[in-house]
């Protein structure tokens, strides 16, 4: 069984391909051909956005389930785009969408702006799919212990200590490949993908997964 994970939505982190529309946020599609599967992890700024790039991808905008990550307008904004399953917002335990192998995390407790900011990942075998990662990186890990990473890092114009401990993080927790987008800017993605493996996120970037 394999899953295909797609970065459908992002804000021009590495390369974004036209007809694609390039908007300040994230959408990832996980499909699971075999068994009629799909989910949408987060849905990027707008309905406009997000209903242009599944045109252009090709895909239907029913899903059977989404999860959204956080609660902030560039993951949310399109919600109203599509439709099918349950919503699965941040707050409370891990929920399991395929036989254990694609789930969406307990909620992790991050901050933003100094006040608390409730933050759900997805594990597809063994990647994990992050929107902005304002909580702390190695519980996700430690938990969930994905071997590729991909998502916003919340690392744009960090210093290059801050970088380092990244690195250091997921070395330790045995990552071997990192598609950095969003949030996470364009030189740092690249210098995470030289030091870790992988290289920067960019639409419409096709990750397949073993599961």
């Amino acid at each position: 069984m394999e899953a295909i994970v797609r970065i459908l939505v992002d804000n021009r982190v590495g390369m974004v391909r036209e007809p694609y529309l390039a908007r300040h946020g994230l959408a990832v599609v996980v499909e699971v051909p075999s068994e009629d599967f799909a989910v949408l992890f987060d849905t990027g700024p707008s309905t406009d956005v997000l209903r242009h790039n599944l045109e252009v991808a090709g895909m239907d905008p029913e899903f059977d389930a989404i999860v959204i990550s956080h609660e902030h307008w560039d993951h949310t904004g399109g919600l109203e785009a599509v439709s099918g399953g349950r919503v699965i917002e941040p707050g409370g335990g891990e929920v399991d969408l395929l036989d254990g192998v694609i789930v969406a995390t307990e909620t992790f407790e991050g901050t933003y702006d100094g006040e608390v900011m409730p933050e759900r990942s997805l594990v597809v075998g063994d990647l994990a799919l992050v929107g902005c990662c304002h909580f702390e990186l190695g519980e996700l890990l430690e938990g969930y212990e994905p071997r590729r990473v991909l998502g916003g890092l919340h690392l744009m114009d960090q210093p290059r200590e801050r970088l380092d401990r990244v690195v250091e993080t997921l070395r330790e927790h045995g990552v071997r490949r990192v598609y950095a987008c969003h949030c996470t800017g364009i030189r740092e993605s690249a210098y995470l993908a030289d030091r870790v493996g992988g290289e920067p996120g960019y639409v419409p970037l096709a990750v397949r997964v073993e599961l």
